[in-house]
């Protein structure tokens, strides 16, 4: 490795002045649709949360309306309002149904907070939906909480009452003292197709709970088809399933199955589909996940109840019997398509099994999307994807094979690629196209090791899964300074051999110079890099995600100046509601943009100086200032798609370099001597 100069001056920002200021305090807005009247052939545009808000406020005047959602909405600053988000058809205190029409056209709602007051007794997004059409819609981390005894609570909704809702799904977690689901808390004579959700349920009440990973009770006339859930439950005493907690009078579920893991304080009417089947049918559903060994009432599949055709993993589940009706089978059955097809189950239209999908149990295929390239590598053709349609974040699984044509996602970070859960078969290939960008809202799974994933430059991707193999590509202009950060872990030295490479230290506002070859390099420390000539930097490990923490330093001579970091494979929000920890660390971030100037953010007042601003590019390093020692922490909830200038210093040079070049009828030549003073003879 080249011996390492940098020419970066020292850090005076005595010249830029930025007041800290309190934080902002965002309150509610109600805005009314722009576009729209509600009728059936103009429905309300509902395109951002102050749209969504007005609806909730004017729900008592709005809820025979339709509705339709035209892009994806972040309600993180829910987070700061007084209890949350009110539900759609609770605002004022009651429960006022809906029953109009809402069209989430394949867009999400993220970050959704609520905590209920002591007035309401239904949760969620909505509070009722009485013969409503809910459609199309996915509910990302989201984090419901209801304090009352009585009533339902779920992502969506906490009581439906008929209608149906179709191709909608949950993430996050639903908690409540009465009754939870993962999706829906009390689903009454409604019809759902084609839902899943992934919320971890929780009740903390005594007596009388019901809690299930998709609906808390399924009663009266619903019908539940072609649905999933994988979230874990808990309950303090009883009627628990990793589906649903009770069916009663005359439901009918059919071609569902659970493989959350279930837990309990007392043990009582648990399964690991259904905790109590006390009216209606159960038929051609499976469970695989993990219920209590002993207590009163606890099955496999049901605690109690008769079910139809359907199957449990003795194994996974650590139980051996269940309620009359399923069948325990092992993991090598449960993952054999005979078990299920001898029984009757249509794996022509309805299951299908890979043992790359759904960890080689059956799965619905209503929520998977092939790649099969038959047209070309271009994400965005319709005949190159199974279903003839490119994938939305409505389609929960996507599976990449090992085809002639790999697929490239070429979405621009404004409009980007998007899916559910995401998975790249061993021999196959996914790559971001520089300056692209993807989201997957669920889990990424990549068989393929680090060529099976490729992030080129600029290109940005937002996951949540941890230990994700890849290889993302970073283009270092020549001739410039560059501050820089790793995405992936287990980063050497090595991988700028031939380059000039640097670390700042607070203690001394210096730059070290880094010779050799091994150091491994931290996620979210900064480093200065040089290149004489262009080149690519490839770096190729594991995905920086999840939580990722600094200490910043803080020795009293130096001002507290410390050179961080963006560890992820797309850009962040330095002012995102939530995700972020700044303990000691000052609200402003400075990146060096060339050899004259600094551009700059003020997360306190929102402003900026040389085009800096509240995102940072990925695999930028910057510099943060310490009042003392302290943390710089962030989540995936910092992460967000923006096509932000990679700052760089254009008019750097490397002291102790001497040029000759001769030129001459046509032709040149050049000799570069550099002056190392500690190089060896």
């Amino acid at each position: 490795m080249k011996k390492n100069y940098i020419f970066l001056p020292i850090l005076l920002f005595s010249c830029i002045f930025l007041l800290s200021l309190p934080a902002k305090i965002q309150a509610q807005t109600a805005t009314a649709p722009l576009v729209g009247d509600g009728s059936a052939g103009n429905p309300y545009q509902i395109e951002t949360l102050e749209n969504l808000y007005w609806f909730s406020v004017n729900a008592s005047t709005q809820n025979y309306k339709y509705f339709i959602q035209t892009a994806d909405i972040d309600a993180a600053s829910t987070l700061g309002w007084t209890n949350g988000w009110i539900p759609i058809g609770c605002y004022g205190g009651g429960n006022i149904a809906f029953y109009g029409s809402y069209n989430g056209q394949g867009h999400v709602i993220s970050n959704l907070y609520s905590t209920s007051g002591s007035s309401n007794t239904n949760w969620g997004l909505f509070g009722v939906s009485n013969g409503a059409i809910i459609s199309n819609l996915g509910l990302t981390n989201v984090n419901i909480t209801s304090v009352l005894v009585s009533g339902g609570t779920g992502a969506l909704a906490g009581r439906t009452n008929g209608g149906s809702i179709t191709n909608c799904y949950s993430t996050g977690s639903v908690t409540a003292k009465g009754m939870a689901g993962g999706l829906v808390g009390d689903l009454e004579s409604s019809t759902v197709t084609g839902c899943f959700s992934s919320c971890t349920a929780t009740i903390t009440g005594a007596s009388d709970t019901y809690v299930g990973g998709f609906a808390g009770r399924i009663v009266s006339n619903a019908i539940v088809t072609k649905c999933y859930a994988t979230g874990s439950t808990f309950s303090q005493y009883g009627y628990q399933g990793g589906f649903v907690g009770s069916t009663e009078t005359t439901p009918i579920i059919t071609d569902c199955y659970a493989t959350g893991n279930s837990s309990s304080t007392t043990k009582f009417l648990m399964g690991g589909f259904v905790g109590y089947i006390s009216g209606g049918t159960v038929s051609n559903c499976y469970s695989t996940g993990t219920v209590p060994a002993s207590g009163s009432f606890i099955g496999g599949f049901s605690g109690y109840g008769a079910a139809v055709n359907c199957f449990w993993d003795t194994e996974t589940s650590g139980k051996a019997t269940s309620f009359g009706g399923a069948t325990g089978k092992t993991t090598a059955q449960m993952k054999t398509q005979s078990t299920f097809s001898d029984a009757g189950w249509n794996f022509t239209g309805i299951w299908g099994m890979n043992t790359n999908i759904n960890n080689g149990y059956p799965y619905l295929q209503s929520f998977y999307t092939l790649w099969t390239g038959t047209t070309s590598s271009d994400w965005n053709t319709t005949t190159n994807w199974s279903s003839g349609s490119v994938p939305t974040a409505l389609v929960a699984n996507l599976y990449i094979p090992d085809v002639t044509n790999d697929p490239v996602v070429n979405r621009d970070p404004g409009t980007p690629a998007v899916c559910s859960n995401i998975i790249i078969a061993s021999g196959a290939s996914l790559t971001i196209a520089a300056g692209k960008a993807l989201t997957v809202f669920g889990t990424l799974t990549n068989n393929a090791g680090t060529s099976g994933l490729v992030v080129n430059s600029g290109g940005s991707l937002i996951e949540r899964t941890t230990g994700v193999s890849a290889t993302v590509n970073s283009d270092i202009p020549a001739g410039q300074w560059h501050l820089i950060s790793v995405p992936v872990s287990n980063v050497t030295s090595n991988v700028f051999l031939g380059h000039y490479l640097q670390t700042h230290s607070e203690s001394t506002n210096a730059y070290t110079d880094i010779t050799p070859t091994t150091d491994v390099l931290t996620p979210m420390k900064g480093y200065a890099l040089y290149g004489e000539g262009g080149f690519t930097t490839t770096y190729t490990g594991t995905l920086n995600t999840g939580n990722q923490s600094y200490s910043t330093a803080y020795s009293g001579s130096s001002n507290g100046w410390n050179l961080v970091g963006n560890p992820y494979s797309s850009s962040i929000d330095w002012n995102g509601a939530l995700g972020w920890t700044k303990t000691n660390v000052n609200n402003s971030t400075y990146i060096h943009k060339d050899a004259a100037n600094w551009a700059t953010f003020n997360g306190a007042t929102g402003l900026g100086t040389n085009s800096g601003t509240q995102y940072i590019a990925p695999g930028q390093g910057f510099f943060v200032q310490a009042s003392a020692a302290g943390t710089l922490a962030m989540t995936d909830a910092v992460k967000v798609h923006n096509a932000t200038t990679f700052f760089k210093n254009a008019e750097a040079t490397v002291p102790n370099l001497l040029r000759l070049q001769v030129s001459g009828n046509g032709y040149s030549d050049e000799a570069v001597v550099h002056f190392a003073p500690e190089a060896t003879a």
